[in-house]
């Protein structure tokens, strides 16, 4: 059985995966809209930074190995 600490953890790094996701798909579409809009203009854009792509990314990875931690080390031994 999980302690409540580890219960805790569980919920807010579930619901921070849920975030994060929700905010990449939501950066996605609006990068997805500005690009389409930038191909059919006839004149010339720079492109927009990679910085906070990555660095969601980077978060979105760090939470996932969290995630892995957390449930190996409190799966595994259940079994």
């Amino acid at each position: 059985m999980l302690s409540p600490v580890g219960q805790k953890f569980g919920n807010f790094a579930g619901l921070a995966l849920v975030v994060v996701g929700t905010a990449m798909v939501a950066l996605a579409m609006i990068r997805f809209i500005r690009n389409a809009r930038d191909i059919d203009s006839h004149e010339e854009k720079l492109a927009a930074g990679s910085k906070l792509d990555v660095a969601l990314a980077s978060l979105l990875i760090l939470l996932g190995v969290s995630m892995f931690l957390y449930l190996s080390h409190a799966v595994v031994p259940a079994i």
